[in-house]
C-alpha cells in the first residue's frame, strides 16, 4: 500500500507539470511561467550591448521594461534643486523618445537630416534634452550603461527665464499652439516648397496664409543639441517616426521679433 501510494504520488506530480529533485525531495516546475519580468532579463542577456536607439524605443513604450532599466532612487534636479525620487513614486508617461514626431531644433540655417535626437557624450553615456512648450520647461533624461545594461540615472528640469526680448523657445511656444499668432509672425516674402509625389520634382512658390494648419501636435517636444547657441536664424527638422513626414521650418529674427521665413514639405 505504501510503494502504491508513492508511485500514485510521484505520477500525481509530472501530470502537473512537477518532479521531484532526487537531492533534496523538493518539487521543481518541469516549465518557468513566463512572464514580462522573465522576458525582460531574457532580452538584456540575449543583447547585453544593445545600441541606445533600440533600448530608447523599449524604454518609451514598456513600463515593465522602464522600471528594471531606472535607477532608484532616482536623482531628480529642478532648477537646482535636488530630488531622491523612489521608485513607487516616480511617473513616467512623458517618455515617448521620437517614436511619433521627431522635432529638431538647429541654431543656424542649414538642416542635417542625419542629426539624432539623442546626445551621445560617449558610448556608454547618453542624454536626450528637450523643450516643452506647454509649461516652458527644458528636460534632460540622462542615461549610462553599465556591464551593457542601459539605465536612466538622472533627470534635469530647468525653468526657462522670462527675457525682455523675445526669445525663440518663447516665440514657438506661441507659434506652434496659435494659429492667429503664427499667421501674423510669416513674413511677407515667405517661400512653401512642396515636392510632387509623382515626379519627386520640387516646387516653391510664396507662401499662402490661407492653407496654414493647426499642427501643435508637431511641437509638443522640440529635441535639442548639447550646446544651443541661440541665434538670429533658427531652424526645425520635423520627421515623422513610420508616418513620412518630412517638414523643414526656417525662421529669422527682425526687429527683435521672429518670423517663419521659409518651410519645406518634402513629404515620404
Amino acid at each position: 500500500m505504501k510503494y502504491s501510494n508513492v508511485i500514485f504520488a510521484a505520477i500525481s506530480i509530472v501530470i502537473f507539470g512537477c518532479t521531484i529533485n532526487a537531492n533534496n525531495h523538493e518539487i521543481v516546475s518541469l516549465k518557468e511561467e513566463t512572464t514580462p519580468q522573465n522576458k525582460i532579463q531574457e532580452k538584456a542577456e540575449e543583447e547585453p550591448n544593445i545600441p541606445f536607439e533600440a533600448f530608447a524605443y523599449d524604454y518609451s513604450i514598456n513600463s515593465n521594461y522602464r522600471s528594471e532599466h531606472t535607477t532608484f532612487p532616482l536623482l531628480i534636479i529642478t532648477n537646482g534643486d535636488t530630488l531622491m525620487e523612489k521608485k513607487e513614486n516616480w511617473r513616467s508617461n512623458d517618455l515617448y523618445f521620437g517614436i511619433e514626431f521627431s522635432c529638431l531644433i538647429y541654431d543656424d540655417s542649414i538642416i542635417h537630416e542625419n542629426r539624432s535626437f539623442y546626445n551621445s557624450i560617449n558610448e556608454n553615456s547618453v542624454n536626450v534634452r528637450y523643450f516643452n512648450p506647454l509649461d516652458s520647461k527644458i528636460r534632460c533624461f540622462n542615461f549610462e550603461r553599465q556591464k551593457g545594461k542601459w539605465s536612466l540615472t538622472t533627470v534635469e528640469i530647468d525653468e526657462l527665464s522670462t527675457l525682455s526680448d523675445e526669445s525663440f523657445f518663447k516665440f514657438i511656444a506661441k507659434y506652434g499652439f496659435n494659429t492667429s499668432f503664427a499667421k501674423s509672425r510669416i513674413l511677407d516674402s515667405a517661400t512653401y516648397t512642396d515636392r510632387d509625389e509623382e515626379d519627386m520634382s520640387e516646387k516653391t512658390a510664396l507662401f499662402n496664409l490661407e492653407n496654414i494648419r493647426e499642427q501643435s501636435y508637431l511641437f509638443k517636444k522640440i529635441y535639442l543639441p548639447k550646446t544651443l547657441d541661440c541665434k538670429d536664424r533658427m531652424s526645425l527638422y520635423i520627421k515623422g517616426e513610420g508616418t513620412g513626414y518630412n517638414e523643414k521650418l526656417y525662421f529669422e529674427k527682425i526687429n527683435n521679433e521672429w518670423y517663419l521665413t521659409k518651410e519645406v514639405n518634402l513629404g515620404m
